[in-house]
């Protein structure tokens, strides 16, 4: 599925099987939401469908993309990617991930990613430079946000003059420099509040509605 030239939609309880890509959401496009994509890959998918080696399930190459209460299963795959500067200001939320893949941004400078209590039990979650792999991808993502999710193993990088941080998840971590507590807090243990997104929309809506406290604004 191919959403392009979009805005203000939703998609909700669409399931997919050895489809590939699942769905991808075009530079174009902005403020979609995904709810109870449910896709499964027991099949092998062929070297020649692959891109970089790797499948990509669901590319998130617009801007204000929520996927919520998502399913997704597969091995060797990217999960969710992101590319270049287009991809902004996306949210997984509630998402959980079968099987050995990732969920990792793709290329050259996307920004402003939050996984929020997504979980990957054999999966990773990889936020880093990629250097020269591929096209010269270089660094991925700036100003991301891991919040309360768990996986097999975390890899969180800091590129030059952005910081990527990791709040409250679980898994062995990859990473972890000598500025780490400039933004690996509570590793390990759940932070508080529960979802950084349903805090941040909740005090949204108080402050539409004229009851948050705007003194500090």
């Amino acid at each position: 599925m191919i959403i392009n030239n979009a805005e203000d939609i939703w998609m909700k309880n669409v399931g997919m099987k050895n489809t590939f890509p699942d769905l991808q959401v075009g530079e174009d496009s902005s403020r979609v939401t995904i709810e109870s994509l449910k896709t499964e890959h027991p099949g092998e998918i062929k070297q020649s469908e692959k891109s970089n080696g790797y499948a990509s399930y669901v590319r998130l190459l617009g801007t204000q993309v929520l996927m919520n209460k998502c399913s997704l299963s597969g091995d060797n795959a990217f999960y969710v990617s992101t590319a270049n500067t287009t991809s902004q200001l996306n949210v997984v939320l509630n998402s959980t991930f079968a099987g050995d893949g990732s969920i990792q941004p793709h290329m050259t400078w996307s920004t402003g990613l939050l996984l929020d209590n997504c979980k990957l039990n054999q999966g990773a979650i990889i936020i880093r430079n990629r250097g020269k792999a591929g096209s010269g991808h270089g660094w991925t993502m700036g100003w991301s946000v891991v919040w309360n999710c768990s996986a097999k193993s975390i890899t969180v990088e800091q590129p030059p003059g952005a910081t990527n941080w990791c709040v409250g998840s679980s898994g062995k971590y990859e990473v972890e420099d000598k500025g780490k507590s400039t933004w690996l807090f509570m590793k390990g243990s759940p932070a508080t509040p529960t979802s950084l997104y349903q805090a941040q929309l909740e005090a949204r809506v108080k402050l539409a509605r004229g009851q948050g406290d705007t003194g500090t604004r």
